[in-house]
């Protein structure tokens, strides 16, 4: 992170990144008809979920920071966006915070996205990558610290700590693991300013990063992943092996809706097949007894009442 001059003018990226943000709000307001945005819309404009990420829909890990909830989650960021993006904006260039900006939304993103099946919503963990440069650089840098320095780092360590309580205690969703890898990924990038070689700062930072695009790809411990992996079995027609994922996603996940519902629809159409070639043979209880496995599986399934219904 090489010296610039001090920009008087205003912080461009951070102007056109805040009109940015403010536009997905407005926009998906308008569409939601409330200040709360719909969540069915987030996929339709940038933000898809863990399986269609995992799926090949990558840009969520970038344009996920961009969409935002509500309003206070929409202002709270945009003011770490100005508090310490613009500030940081005017003391390294636009180009480099742009690339900063880009890289650690994507490493925040990817953790939180690989720890919790969900990759996020919002600037929350690129604020906290701003915050770790800007605290890392202000020892040894008087141009770095800010006017009230320790303020901040007291405002930033006691919101961290407000938001885990308000998860544990109030059954909030903030996203600690984009604070906490944001954090990471500000500090160690303020730390590499003091590696001399160009070759060797660029190794330090590829590590960590390289580690969370590879979780895009190879991630066993997250049940979305196992999830995604039995989708692209199920849908190529290879059931044994999609069962497979779909079971170790429910291990991971007991709760996990997605896995749930297409294990249970696999295990009815086995049924079914098993139950019309026994219907078929004329093997009749035989056929009754997997209708009726069929029905505690989907108690609604209208093929099976109906074929039950014309048993001898």
């Amino acid at each position: 992170m090489s010296e610039q001059p001090l920009n008087k003018k205003f912080p461009i990226f951070t102007i056109l990144l805040t009109l940015t943000t403010l536009t997905f709000y407005f926009l998906l307001s308008y569409l939601s008809g409330s200040y709360s945005v719909n969540y069915a819309l987030f996929e339709k404009f940038g933000a898809p979920y863990a399986v269609q990420i995992y799926e090949g829909q990558y840009w969520g890990v970038v344009v996920n920071s961009l969409i935002h909830a509500f309003p206070l989650h929409l202002l709270t960021n945009l003011l770490g966006l100005w508090v310490f993006g613009a500030f940081l904006e005017r003391r390294i260039g636009t180009m480099r915070f742009f690339i900063f900006g880009l890289v650690s939304s994507i490493f925040t993103s990817l953790i939180q996205l690989t720890l919790t099946n969900d990759a996020g919503l919002g600037l929350t963990g690129v604020n906290f990558a701003l915050f770790g440069l800007i605290f890392v650089l202000a020892f040894s840098k008087e141009r770095y610290k800010m006017k009230f320095h320790i303020a901040s780092v007291l405002f930033m360590v006691c919101f961290m700590a407000y938001s885990i309580y308000m998860n544990f205690n109030s059954d909030w969703y903030i996203g600690i693991q984009a604070q906490i890898s944001g954090l990471f990924w500000g500090v160690l990038v303020g730390l590499s300013v003091r590696i001399k070689s160009v070759f060797s700062r660029v190794v330090f930072l590829s590590i960590p990063f390289v580690f969370s695009v590879c979780t895009l790809f190879y991630a066993p411990w997250s049940s979305m992943w196992e999830t995604s992996r039995a989708i692209g079995h199920h849908e190529s027609g290879n059931l044994e092996l999609a069962s497979l994922h779909y079971k170790k996603a429910l291990e991971i996940e007991p709760s996990n809706k997605i896995a749930l519902e297409n294990l249970k629809r696999i295990n009815v159409d086995k049924l079914a097949k098993l139950a019309y070639r026994c219907h078929k043979s004329k093997d009749y209880i035989t056929a009754h007894r997997y209708y009726l496995q069929i029905l505690a599986l989907d108690k609604n399934n209208v093929w099976a009442r109906t074929n039950m219904r014309h048993l001898p």
